[in-house]
């Protein structure tokens, strides 16, 4: 499910993450495999140091998996 703002986490270093693409996951950020058959993948990654980010909640970022202020614009995106 996609939504207007983005998702404000912080990341652990040395963790693996798997970010949902689809919007069908129904743990909203994370994936949980509902993109079987979509043909989306997940964007996965290790985190290199503790940070907080804002991760795309709209999906019309042009730096996915990070929020770049797109869904302040008119983003097209079903949701």
């Amino acid at each position: 499910m996609f939504q207007d703002e983005p998702f404000r986490i912080t990341l652990e270093k040395g963790k693996k993450y798997s970010f949902c693409q689809c919007g069908k996951s129904e743990n909203a950020l994370y994936c949980d495999g509902n993109h079987k058959g979509t043909g989306i993948e997940p964007h996965r990654m290790i985190a290199e140091e503790d940070k907080k980010v804002a991760i795309c909640g709209c999906d019309c970022s042009q730096k996915k998996p990070y929020c770049d202020g797109a869904h302040r614009l008119l983003c097209t995106r079903e949701k």
